[in-house]
């Protein structure tokens, strides 16, 4: 057996998280400002270690052989992902790979002098590899990327080992295949927008020459909107989800209010998306603690806690710094729907039965088979709720929001899924539900398969490896207007009063 203590599990997450912000502050902005600014988060990081981590006496027991076999399939994972460029790159890597090399390539904050222009998006997960890119060259900073998803992939995967209570190897096992393979019956999905001529793909991508979506896009003929599995997650937008997946655990593990914003924060430059679904996630769980202390009448506590100094610290530093850094950023200027004012009655009910059955397949099928058990629990049943009005919701000029704000939702409900295989054992009145969730598990789990395999059948025909997709090569001579660059970032207020 091997023991963790989820004392220093949480600490080590903190810091993955933590350490790329700190050197944003050290790095982008004027020493000034950098300087005050990472001495207040920090202070609200040690605060929030000290009180909630540092005397935690929680263990993670797990047998050694299960936890090493899992440990190799991640490893195997995060390499057939692409990450790094070591095997198959998916078409979004052009861009992703740019980002990289512009970091690595310019000084920090990035602004090209052919335009005038600045680098933004969400490039935390770049940052401690683009140092060695700096110091070492290319190749070295893919080592290091490839390694920092790893190490994000593997404290989430101990994260879920401990949230999930896993004490035997069966657990083991079963936590990292249903953390690799957790998705929708796209193939279904696939089936039936063929059979109504809305088909983009074809029934699997294996017959299909030159795509560049994965399964999760089937309903693009319609709409575009998708909730994306864990392995599309990991493959296109890594970038967005690794730290996501690990503050969830953290999360459910420590639901303290006066947390809430001090992590929230850390996930924004990470991910300002995901970070819309978390907000959510907190007001939930926020109303759960709240509504029985008010009621009580205990308004100091209240106060205590959503005033805390974790929370203050993480708003007077993350939360200014990043909210001029991604005002920048005009995709998230435009709010609306995907149902028009002017939109036909045909065309209406053919979207809101793509809404229904999107849903049913991507999530509500599981969702429906855990109800029963979960029916009191409110936060399960935010879950469907939750994960109903998110498709309705459009920001900028495509799904980015559906395909993004979900992932924490999607993710926790992977969780309740693992916790009640565990939970529930082998108990016999669980027998059919099991069965169920085994029937629809493999079949989502055979969407990596096909998406993995047509990875291969592209590696065979063009005979080359790794495929890496790097044609864009630099953001020097684009212009504003999309999701990496701004124009005349000098004029702007992060670049005039923050930025070095």
């Amino acid at each position: 057996m091997i023991k963790v203590r989820f004392k220093s599990l949480a600490i080590i997450a903190y810091l993955y998280i933590t350490i790329p912000i700190f050197i944003f502050f050290g790095t982008w902005l004027k020493l000034y400002i950098g300087i005050p600014m990472a001495a207040v988060f920090g202070f609200g990081l040690w605060k929030m270690l000290k009180k909630d981590y540092f005397g935690h006496m929680g263990v993670l027991e797990v047998p050694r052989k299960a936890l090493i076999v899992s440990c190799i399939l991640l490893l195997t994972w995060v390499w057939v992902s692409g990450n790094g460029g070591f095997f198959y790159q998916t078409w979004d890597q052009h861009w992703r790979n740019a980002v990289l090399r512009d970091l690595i390539n310019y000084s920090w904050p990035v602004v090209y002098p052919e335009t005038g222009g600045g680098l933004v998006y969400y490039l935390m997960h770049w940052i401690v590899p683009a140092i060695f890119g700096k110091l070492f060259g290319w190749t070295a900073a893919n080592i290091v990327l490839f390694i920092w998803t790893t190490l994000g992939v593997l404290l989430t995967f101990f994260l879920l080992l401990y949230i999930c209570k896993a004490c035997k190897s069966w657990h083991v096992i079963t936590i990292s295949i249903v953390f690799i393979t957790f998705s929708g019956l796209n193939q279904i999905g696939m089936a039936l927008m063929d059979l109504i001529g809305k088909g983009t793909y074809g029934l699997t991508v294996l017959g299909s020459e030159g795509q560049a979506f994965s399964t999760d896009a089937w309903l693009n003929g319609i709409n575009g909107i998708q909730y994306s599995s864990n392995n599309t997650l990991l493959a296109w937008v890594y970038n967005q989800t690794i730290v996501p997946w690990i503050a969830l655990p953290l999360i459910l593990e420590n639901r303290k209010v006066r947390n809430f914003a001090f992590i929230g924060l850390c996930i924004l430059p990470y991910a300002p998306l995901p970070f819309c679904g978390f907000l959510a996630l907190f007001i939930i769980l926020a109303c759960m603690w709240m509504f029985p202390v008010i009621k009580k009448r205990q308004f100091k506590l209240l106060a205590g806690e959503v005033f805390s100094v974790p929370n203050l610290c993480s708003i007077f530093s993350v939360f200014i710094v990043f909210l001029l850094y991604f005002k920048n950023n005009v995709q998230g200027t435009t709010v609306g729907t995907y149902i028009q004012e002017d939109i036909s009655v045909k065309q209406f009910l053919l979207l809101i039965i793509a809404f229904a059955l999107f849903w049913l397949l991507k999530v509500g099928i599981y969702y429906l088979l855990l109800l029963k058990n979960y029916k009191k629990d409110f936060l399960f049943v935010s879950i469907g709720i939750v994960l109903m009005i998110i498709p309705f919701i459009k920001i900028g000029s495509s799904a980015d929001f559906c395909m993004r704000a979900s992932i924490p939702w999607t993710f926790l409900l992977m969780i309740y899924v693992l916790q009640y295989f565990i939970k529930e054992g082998k108990k016999s009145d669980k027998m059919l539900t099991r069965v169920c969730l085994i029937i629809v598990l493999t079949l989502g789990g055979y969407n990596i398969f096909t998406d993995t395999v047509w990875e291969v059948k592209q590696i065979y025909m063009h005979r080359q490896f790794p495929i890496v997709a790097d044609e864009k090569g630099s953001f020097e001579n684009d212009k504003g207007g999309g999701n990496f660059v701004t124009d005349n970032a000098d004029e702007k207020a992060f670049y005039k009063y923050l930025g070095r």
